[in-house]
């Protein structure tokens, strides 16, 4: 195939051009991983709705994101994150719908508002105590992510170097996720514990957000092995945009393309998604952003040993030439203009994980 298309667009609502132009605001677009924020700031619990980021929402063309409402937080933290990302939403009823069940990401679609599913990025919001993954279930959590980089009850996380697999504890967090008809995330996971996870799971599951170690050797990378089990179990793989595409530096548009054309060649289309870990609207790097990003962010992170190799003060969590609302369509225009059919690419950036979304659902 060609090289990937040049000339960044860092601002604005860019339209996609070319074949099939016209038909992206009719598909099911769908960020599995994507933050309820703006700025420094989280919707609900941080920040009123803001008509900056309502604009947002309506020029993304989004259906559906799946956004985190839990963080390594204890079980209260987490419900009162819950209670005040529910009143954001509430607040809000013609932009924002709360996705608890199948038939509402279906109407999320039909009514034109934004569909948000809650996840929690570890298990830690457990505090040992497995029937909570029911009680976090009844309070709206609907994907359950096992770690995050460090070892947790359920099994290492990626930044684990003895790389144990999973628990029996987190066997029956397996099981009480599947029970509650909720989808098991394994994005940063250790490779025993996701091999062990994918393989002790009965229903599809996911990694919502990641990249390929063929491309890039990262530890939140992972191995072709562990994308097509992924997807042999009808799940789906989606990739991020974040720094951990390539060795070093920012993340560009050509390491996404990249990274998402190798997962292709690996799982096939119909299990390949995207998850860029990052936010609805542009990412605007002023200074006070940057001082908020090495402050906030990068340096805590560090402090607490879940800081991944090319993490930086000078390296953000996003991707320039698609730093605009509705980056994932422009992906697809790329996609296509490197030759990939319109319905190879309307399943990658979303109608995969709703196929998925909707089979766990239920």
């Amino acid at each position: 195939m060609p090289s990937a298309v040049t000339g960044p667009q860092t601002s604005g609502v860019a339209q996609p051009q070319g074949q099939g132009a016209d038909v992206f605001p009719t598909m099911t677009v769908i960020d599995g991983k994507c933050f309820l924020r703006e700025g420094a700031g989280y919707v609900g619990p941080e920040v009123p709705v803001s008509e900056s980021f309502a604009a947002a929402v309506k020029a993304s063309g989004l259906t559906t994101i799946c956004t985190t409402v839990g963080g390594s937080r204890a079980f209260a933290e987490t419900a009162i994150f819950i209670e005040k990302t529910d009143g954001a939403i509430g607040s809000r009823p013609d932009l924002l719908l709360k996705v608890q069940a199948a038939d509402d990401l279906e109407e999320a679609k039909r009514s034109g508002r934004l569909g948000v599913i809650y996840d929690v990025q570890g298990t830690s919001e457990l505090g040992g105590d497995s029937e909570r993954v029911p009680a976090l279930a009844k309070l709206g959590v609907r994907v359950f992510q096992m770690t995050y980089n460090k070892a947790a009850l359920v099994g290492d996380g990626c930044l684990e170097s003895r790389n144990a697999g999973l628990s029996e504890f987190g066997r029956n967090v397996i099981s009480l996720i599947e029970a509650e008809k909720c989808l098991l995330d394994l994005s940063h996971a250790g490779k025993r514990t996701t091999a062990e996870a994918i393989a002790a799971a009965t229903r599809p599951c996911a990694i919502t957000h990641a990249g390929c170690n063929s491309i890039n050797q990262h530890p939140r990378n992972v191995d072709d092995s562990e994308i097509r089990a992924v997807a042999e179990k009808g799940g789906v793989f989606g990739i991020y945009f974040m720094s951990y595409l390539r060795r070093e530096g920012q993340c560009h548009r050509e390491d996404v393309i990249a990274h998402v054309e190798h997962a292709i060649d690996i799982a096939g289309e119909d299990h390949v998604s995207i998850g860029t870990d990052g936010d609805v609207g542009a990412l605007i790097l002023d200074e006070t952003y940057r001082e908020h990003w090495r402050t906030k962010v990068v340096e805590p992170r560090v402090r607490a040993g879940i800081a991944a190799p090319n993490e930086g003060a000078d390296i953000f969590n996003y991707v320039p030439e698609y730093n605009v609302p509705n980056r994932l369509q422009l992906l697809g225009k790329d996609l296509v203009s490197r030759g990939h059919k319109l319905s190879r690419v309307e399943k990658i950036i979303g109608g995969n994980l709703l196929r998925v979304l909707k089979e766990v659902f239920v």
